[in-house]
């Protein structure tokens, strides 16, 4: 294979890894923007008509959904896109 080839697939291969984890992001927070309108809703439904301390039980679970999702998108196993002139050779 020419190196005009492979310096074309290395670099197609790194549009494609940053499309991948642009979607990876976009899918990880809109299902995190589901999870907190799902506890607000339990929170509405629920916690408010029976509980006098719902706030606080709110807070407590977006807490840990915020938790669990910012654990999720830190923990990428994903490569970040490198461009060209910031690429030193590591891949």
């Amino acid at each position: 294979m020419s190196a005009v080839a492979t310096a074309f697939l290395e670099r197609t291969c790194h549009i494609c890894d940053a499309v991948n984890l642009f979607v990876y992001k976009l899918y990880i927070k809109a299902k995190w923007s589901r999870e907190l309108k799902r506890n607000h809703i339990a929170f509405e439904n629920l916690l408010q008509k029976y509980d006098s301390e719902a706030g606080y039980h709110l807070t407590r679970m977006n807490e840990s959904t915020n938790k669990k999702y910012q654990e999720k998108l830190n923990t990428t196993k994903l490569k970040p896109f490198k461009w060209g002139w910031e690429d030193n050779g590591e891949d």
